[in-house]
């Protein structure tokens, strides 16, 4: 479907066995809001692993541990974002503690974006 580094294959499979806590949240959250969209955890495509896709609306919810004061993760997820972006994918990112704080706002704003 999209291009990938094969190498990241083995460190994807083991990211989605050792979920996190944030990631397993996420993936409540759209299982009970979104039940009829298919989705992947810690998917490779190109050479990163995303936190999930959204196969079906091409859209990839990236979640940020809120290190992004840091220039250099910041300049990184926006060269990504870039990247992802020119494979025809539309990239969101999530704060994880709007996830665990107010998960009810990321389904308002993914459900305008999916519809």
């Amino acid at each position: 479907m999209f291009p990938y580094n094969p190498i990241l294959e083995e460190q994807a499979k083991y990211l989605k066995q050792t979920l996190s806590k944030v990631d397993i949240t996420m993936e409540a959250l759209l299982k009970q809001n979104f039940p009829e969209l298919h989705f992947e955890i810690k998917v490779p495509i190109d050479d990163y692993i995303v936190d999930f896709l959204i196969v079906s609306k091409l859209l990839v919810i990236e979640i940020d541990a809120g290190q992004q004061e840091n220039t250099d993760a910041y300049v990184y997820h926006a060269e990504r974002k870039e990247r992802l972006e020119s494979l025809g994918l539309k990239v969101i990112r999530v704060e994880e503690k709007e996830i665990f704080n107010s998960g009810e706002s990321i389904v308002l704003n993914l459900k305008k974006l999916l519809v």
